[in-house]
């Protein structure tokens, strides 16, 4: 109990410190893949608590693979368009103008119902009145009323506002958006006079325009961001550990399989009080490893060779050499695995 207790309180605090390093984002508004990556981690914290026979690095590590990625990747999508839009996709205008667009409908695999549904829930009830509607990438839908519609009853006061269009984002983080500067109906020469009357053209910036009314600007740091830096740094240290990882148990397996071997030699010659030494010795070694084996090799397996080893000393102190010849057998083939399992190949991955 008292385990369970403990990997509990260590998977919480992996998990809060994750989400804290993922940034501040509710649930609805999760992209496609900050979704993937929530539920993958959702998942993978639960085995371990599940099955204390399944070591907790092994739930730990790939929450800290994926929170690193989740930072480069979201990192990298905010400095290039076209990443971004592979990995989030557009939004797509669902109503464009008070038109209903069939072909956008048809491709977000929306219908009208779900259309009115979505506008029932904004408290839109005339569908008349929506200029545009909207389904951005995290799944949400933005209304944008007829000027006469909107808030603050233009309408009522007998006015009638200028239509201030969509607006569009025509640089982002320093780069033209040259399809969005044409949708907002200017040109270049517009956008350089007025970067130049806002002193703003030597400056890393993004803007937003509309077909009619101002720009709006806003700064925006370069380069890379602390925490992305850190998440491949992060990335790059357990390469190199996996790595370290591998070639010690490489090592370390590679021995024990020597003291088989070794000992079944004796056991051939029959000379089963040095196969017991020899063996004993080996029993003794992978023995006074479980600290180190008990974190990165599932405990059934540590079991599994556990047993083995006691096996074959049974058989070995009987002087029974022909059972002794398959508990060698077994012995090596758990050994070999141990190894074979951690190895990068085809087999091992999928």
């Amino acid at each position: 109990m008292a385990i369970i207790i403990i990997r509990t309180l260590v998977v919480y605090f992996a998990l809060v410190v994750s989400m804290r390093f993922m940034g501040k984002r509710q649930l609805s508004e999760l992209e496609l893949p900050e979704l993937a990556i929530a539920v993958l981690i959702a998942d993978l914290a639960a085995h371990p608590l599940q099955d204390i026979g399944i070591p907790l690095m092994n739930g730990l590590l790939p929450i800290v693979v994926l929170t690193c990625c989740e930072l480069i990747i979201s990192g990298a999508a905010l400095r290039h368009a076209g990443l971004r839009t592979l990995l989030f996709g557009r939004p797509c205008f669902l109503i464009r103008r008070g038109k209903i667009d069939q072909k956008e409908m048809k491709r977000c695999r929306l219908n009208l119902e779900e259309l009115y549904e979505e506008l029932r829930a904004q408290s839109i009830t005339d569908i008349s009145q929506v200029e545009y509607a909207v389904l951005e990438t995290d799944g949400t839908m933005s209304v944008i009323l007829f000027p006469e519609f909107r808030p603050a009853t233009a309408r009522d006061l007998g006015l009638k506002p200028r239509d201030t269009g969509y607006p569009v984002i025509i640089i982002n983080d320093g780069k033209l958006m040259r399809d969005n500067l044409r949708i907002a109906g200017r040109d270049e020469v517009w956008l350089r006079q007025e970067l130049k009357r806002r002193g703003a053209s030597g400056r890393r910036i993004s803007a937003d325009a509309r077909r009619r009314g101002r720009c709006l600007l806003c700064a925006e740091g370069g380069g890379l961001m602390k925490r992305e830096i850190a998440a491949g740094l992060v990335l790059l240290l357990l390469a190199i550990g996996s790595w370290f990882n591998l070639n010690y148990l490489r090592e370390f397996t590679g021995v024990l399989e020597q003291q088989q071997a070794l000992s079944r030699a004796y056991c051939n010659a029959g000379r089963f009080d040095l196969a017991e030494e020899v063996l004993s010795e080996a029993a003794d070694e992978w023995l006074g490893a479980d600290g180190y084996t008990h974190i990165f090799i599932r405990h059934s397996e540590i079991d599994s060779t556990t047993d083995a080893f006691f096996e074959l000393m049974s058989d070995v102190r009987s002087g029974d050499a022909e059972s002794a010849a398959g508990s060698y057998e077994k012995l090596l083939a758990h050994l070999s695995s141990l190894y074979t399992m951690e190895r990068v190949t085809l087999g091992s991955i999928f």
